[in-house]
């Protein structure tokens, strides 16, 4: 399978920004409320579940475009160190059949991606480290190609999709998608709906973290914001299927149409909490650096980066790797976030109008403080809330009744102090950060 990941690079349209579906908007805030009776996830082999089972659910966290460790250029990161970093799942850019035996040895989950043909459909039928199969990425970007058929690639992956289907029962068939949901040409959008609403699950990559003309002020920009592209493909799909998103940790230095730039560490991290808020099951990132990403063009996140594989591309700087090297640490702290956080995301959003928030500060966006609220599997809830704008936020939460205590989780710092009525607190947020409450 050739390597295409300059058209995973697809572009992320900034507009003026507005509030996503599933959602209302509460004093500048949006407080999200999909899932409210199911949460549709898989297992570990892509079985469909929609009640969380400490036994059975799976919440991947995976390395899209991985290459395995030996690969030319390397040796890479071992997938051992990549299940020590808390990465569940492996998404490999170019098939090889030895990665099933180094993902059995490092206790990983695989995406095959491309086309399953019937030798391998049967060699692999019921293989308990498959997770997935992505048969196509960006299909809904073959528009720009001109008289480009679309219809016939629709029809090729319904005739795919139902051959696998038949062949390797339960194994989730589908694509990835770009947020290529801007209004003109209509087109677009209307395929995008298409395409994300045919296969077993519905995966996106959304990069906003772009720096065209100046720095990114946020990651909910209208209409190809993360916010707006996670609920769209879950309303899309009436709240009925997993939702996977693919989040930006790569730098493209040398795009100029379409220049990407690395995240800081808190800017991924924000990115990350913005999908699960708004109703992801699945995050994986893009990309562990190699020679084949960097012969895409991009440079990666990675614990041990180099200034070039030997390959053609571009050549890091030094201060790209310290980059790529803090990028690797903070997937290593969220994905020990995201495991704990697991049987709360995987929950029913909190039916109840129990809180509300009153937001000041920023003037980015209408609505910068996005949240939802889960219950906790021992009592009381999670309050998971992200600042998705470039502006510093003052807030106060408040509830219809007498809160114990407020704890923030994975901050290491003790108890928010409740005002004198016990039932609000006031907290800051920094440009793009994250806080996680426990509230009892």
């Amino acid at each position: 399978m050739k390597l295409l990941l300059c058209l995973l690079l697809a572009p992320t349209f900034a507009l003026a920004a507005t509030t996503a579906p599933s959602t209302q908007s509460s004093s500048r805030a949006v407080i999200v409320r999909n899932h409210l009776d199911i949460v549709p996830h898989t297992d570990a082999q892509g079985h469909m579940l929609t009640k969380y089972d400490p036994q059975k659910s799976f919440f991947p966290i995976g390395a899209w475009g991985q290459v395995l460790p030996d690969s030319q250029g390397g040796p890479y990161v071992s997938w051992r160190d990549m299940k020590a970093q808390g990465f569940n799942t492996i998404w490999p850019l170019n098939w090889d059949d030895r990665a099933i035996d180094v993902a059995e040895d490092a206790g990983l989950q695989l995406v095959y991606m491309g086309h399953i043909d019937e030798a391998h459909a049967a060699k692999y039928k019921n293989h308990p480290r498959l997770l997935g199969n992505m048969w196509m990425d960006e299909p809904t970007g073959q528009l720009n190609i001109p008289n480009f058929d679309m219809q016939k690639l629709f029809d090729s992956f319904l005739a795919y999709k139902k051959k696998i289907n038949e062949a390797m029962p339960g194994l989730p068939v589908f694509v990835n998608d770009p947020p290529a949901i801007f209004p003109d040409p209509p087109k677009f959008k209307q395929w995008w709906l298409k395409w994300n609403t045919a296969g077993d699950v519905s995966c996106q990559d959304d990069y906003p973290i772009v720096d065209r003309k100046e720095r990114t002020r946020t990651l909910a920009a209208d209409p190809t914001g993360i916010p707006q592209v996670v609920s769209l493909a879950i309303d899309a799909n009436k709240g009925e299927k997993p939702e996977w998103l693919i989040v930006a940790a790569f730098d493209a230095p040398q795009d100029k149409e379409w220049p990407f730039r690395m995240p800081t560490p808190v800017q991924l991290r924000a990115e990350v909490y913005t999908g699960v808020i708004h109703g992801a099951t699945g995050v994986q990132y893009f990309v562990m650096d190699s020679e084949k990403c960097r012969e895409g063009g991009v440079v990666g996140m990675s614990p041990n980066p180099k200034p070039s594989y030997g390959g053609w591309g571009p050549v890091a700087t030094p201060a790209e790797m310290i980059q790529a090297k803090a990028l690797w640490q903070m997937a290593g702290q969220i994905n020990s976030e995201l495991k704990d956080l697991t049987p709360v995301l995987l929950s029913p959003t909190v039916r109840d109008d129990v809180f509300k928030v009153e937001v000041k500060g920023g003037d980015v966006t209408t609505t910068p403080l996005h949240c939802v609220l889960k219950p906790h599997p021992d009592g009381g809830w999670v309050l998971l809330t992200v600042n998705v704008d470039d502006a510093v936020l003052h807030t106060t939460f408040t509830f219809d009744s007498d809160l114990k205590s407020a704890q923030p989780m994975f901050e290491n710092q003790p108890a928010v102090v409740l005002a004198k009525d016990k039932r609000s607190f006031e907290t800051r947020y920094e440009p793009f950060e994250v806080h996680v409450y426990r509230i009892q």
